[in-house]
């Protein structure tokens, strides 16, 4: 198809008067030589003039270089163009020459009638794409849509927030003994986790964290040692947040460096200073006082506490009291303080710290030209740990065994007698001494009260106090160092702790304190079990007590046959029964005391035909002890083998319990055993039948012992290893 469709787009624009004289010639050309026209152009081609060629050359592919094409090459392009490619670059061509032939004469481009329409050519290559036209406005908004369908529900947002305080801990003041609390909250996802921790130092093992509370913390029975900065640290994955405060322990003034409880002044002494230094918090507040008067006029408090006294005179003698003190209370220190008498002996104390130095001052010491020595009265000077400079006695270190009364003597030089002489006594101060605790060990019943005593020595005197399971006890604190426990209870079972205490240290004992109770059963055995014969029985028996009792079992007569067990958690075992296991069975529970518990075991009887049948149906009642029954036999051959049985509810008598019962001794009543009784002649029954005389013992076969039936029944066990003469057997009631 032609068109302008390979012209510029400036082309059309400035060529749109020339198309209107150019398209009737086109059309023109095209109707008159229809499809010959078309054979023919193609062959003329090839004889187009040099003109037309050049019009090729410049309309044909760009080349890759500058360089010159060939001839060759030029003609190989040429013939690789198609048809329409060609006849649009001709006409292109024409169009621009009649562009300039109208320009120069309007005459030659006068627009001729339309001729008719030439027919549809065949459909060109599509040709080069133009450029984007500029952006169309924008169109009216269409119609609105359906709405859709809910979409899947997304994945849940969580927030993530590192550890943020929304409470930090504050600066606390606490008192020595008493208690400190620190809170602290934080906020954060995850949850962060609160602990503490002490700057420079360790948490106190009395301090309490509360496992499900972490955020409080408390210290309890403050010391010095506890003052510092303690951190609340908020944690978890995502940060780390930290919150100080700061624990100060107010402590109430202690002196720490004082003036001698009595000095005197010598008279070439112009000034004293008496030295009053304390240790607290907050700084203790330093004054003095003279008791009975005014301070002398030329007394002077120093800058670091002293008193210090110009031109001392007599009038100034006087006790000089120092006072330190703070909100949380004071310590005063007295010093006598006077000016020295040739006819007065100076005597005055002075205390020491254990395995400290102590200097010991000599007053004498600023008169010159005197010759100054120590003794101690009755002892000599702690070897090699004392030494006298400038008349001062030092002792490195003193010892509780130092104490004691010491003497600063000062005679003048040349001369052998003493003119002056000092006493002074020292005091060894130390941590206590406990010197007993009373008892050991100590046991209780339950219920009952106790009493514990500790003695301890200072100096100073210790103060007592009893421990029991970490705490405190209330009510025991004294210096009597008693402890006393009533009504106890199964609480007061523990180890408790004397503790005796001074300011300088504590000593401690301790001592286990045992609540004793007697036996109780837990699991009881049967009073009464019936077995059958080669069956296995089982007796069951558990007791518990302070201490914990031993289980015991007591078979029949005291012996244990071998198909007898008893296992550790108190159980007998019997296998096989027969009827010999017939019999009482004890279980004792011993500790302190001892409970006991009794099965009566009863394997059936194959047979009774053995008893004898007299006017007390053959079972005697003793008048000697109610217990006791006297079964008679039929037969009077005693067959050692045989069990015989005892009626319901009594069982056949040991050896043991019938010397028990009867004791071993010749007294005598007035009731046979069974002579003459129950319709007896003397030992026989009947009238004129068979002599009976031993009543036996489950054991008699071992034992060989007996109730004679013609002896008194106070009368002693008896033995006799005969068979004959058997008269029955003993039974006790259960």
């Amino acid at each position: 198809m032609l068109s302008s469709t390979t012209m510029s787009k400036q082309d059309f624009s400035t060529g749109t008067k020339s198309l209107i004289y150019v398209t009737p010639l086109v059309s023109l050309l095209l109707f008159a030589g229809n499809f010959l026209w078309l054979a023919k152009l193609q062959t003329t081609v090839n004889d187009l003039s040099r003109e037309n060629m050049e019009i090729l050359r410049t309309f044909g592919p760009p080349s890759d270089a500058s360089m010159p094409e060939s001839e060759s090459d030029r003609i190989k392009r040429q013939s690789d163009l198609g048809f329409g490619d060609l006849f649009s670059q001709i006409a292109v061509k024409q169009l621009q020459a009649l562009k300039a032939t109208c320009t120069e004469n309007q005459e030659l481009c006068i627009e001729g009638p339309k001729g008719n329409t030439g027919p549809k050519g065949e459909k060109g290559d599509q040709g080069i794409r133009g450029a984007n036209g500029a952006k169309g406005s924008k169109g009216d908004v269409g119609p609105r849509g359906e709405k859709g369908s809910r979409g899947d529900v997304g994945p849940k947002l969580v927030s993530v927030d590192p550890p943020q305080f929304i409470a930090k801990p504050v600066d606390a003041v606490g008192k020595q003994g008493g208690q400190a609390v620190f809170e602290c909250k934080a906020t954060g996802y995850p949850k962060p986790a609160i602990h503490w921790r002490k700057q420079h130092g360790v948490i106190p093992n009395r301090a309490e964290i509360s496992p499900t509370h972490r955020h409080k913390f408390v210290i309890n029975d403050l010391g010095l040692e506890d003052e510092g900065v303690y951190v609340c640290v908020a944690e978890n994955v995502f940060g780390v947040a930290e919150a100080e405060a700061r624990l100060s322990i107010v402590v109430a003034p202690v002196l720490a460096e004082v003036a001698p409880k009595k000095i005197t002044v010598l008279p070439a002494t112009s000034s004293i200073s008496l030295p009053c230094k304390a240790s607290a918090f907050p700084k203790a507040k330093i004054s003095w006082v003279r008791r009975g008067a005014a301070l002398p006029d030329s007394a002077v408090i120093t800058s670091d506490g002293s008193l210090r006294i110009l031109e001392f005179s007599e009038e100034d003698n006087g006790v000089y009291v120092c006072r330190a003190e703070n909100e949380h209370g004071y310590a005063e220190h007295a010093t006598d303080v006077s000016l020295y008498d040739p006819d007065d002996k100076i005597k005055h104390g002075i205390e020491a710290v254990n395995n400290t130095e102590v200097v010991i001052n000599c007053t004498l010491c600023p008169y010159k030209g005197l010759d100054f020595y120590w003794t101690r009265p009755g002892e000599e000077l702690p070897f090699n740990r004392s030494k006298i400079t400038d008349c001062s006695l030092i002792i490195s270190p003193v010892l509780m065994e130092d104490a004691g009364q010491y003497v600063c003597g000062a005679a003048r030089k040349g001369e052998k007698s003493i003119s002056l002489e000092e006493q002074t006594s020292l005091v060894v101060l130390g941590k206590p001494t406990i010197t007993s605790l009373f008892p050991a060990v100590t046991h209780f019943r339950r219920g009952q009260g106790a009493e514990i005593r500790c003695s301890a020595i200072g100096p100073p005197n210790p103060e007592i106090q009893w421990l029991g399971k970490n705490k405190h006890l209330s009510g025991n604190k004294n210096d009597s160092g008693v402890l006393y426990l009533s009504n106890s209870t199964s609480d007061d079972e523990a180890v408790y702790v004397c503790v005796a205490r001074n300011i300088f240290g504590e000593a401690r004992r301790q001592i286990s304190v045992i609540q004793l109770s007697e036996p109780q059963f837990v699991v009881r055995p049967p009073e009464l079990l019936n077995a059958s014969v080669s069956s296995t029985v089982s007796l069951h028996c558990q007791a518990e007590g302070v201490p914990k009792p031993d289980i015991t079992w007591t078979p029949p007569c005291g012996t244990t046959p071998d198909h007898i067990k008893i296992l550790e958690n108190g159980t007998l075992i019997l296998s096989g029964v027969s009827a010999w296991d017939t019999g009482i069975y004890e279980c004792s529970a011993t500790g302190f005391g001892k409970s006991s518990a009794k099965t009566h075991l009863i394997v059936p009887a194959i047979d009774t035909n053995w008893k004898l049948s007299d006017r007390c149906s053959g079972f005697r009642q003793s008048r000697y002890d109610k217990r006791v029954y006297y079964q008679a036999s039929s037969s009077t051959t005693w067959t050692k083998s045989r069990f015989y049985y005892c009626p319901k509810g009594y069982h056949w008598a040991c050896t043991s319990e019938g010397k028990e019962i009867f004791g071993d001794n010749n007294n005598w009543s007035r009731q046979h055993v069974y002579y003459g009784l129950c319709g007896w002649s003397s030992n026989r029954f009947p009238r004129y039948g068979s002599t009976r005389y031993y009543f036996r013992f489950r054991d008699s076969s071992t034992t060989n012992a007996h109730k004679h039936a013609g002896n008194y029944e106070e009368y002693q066990v008896e033995y006799s290893s005969t068979t004959s003469y058997f008269a029955g057997i003993v039974c006790i009631r259960n």
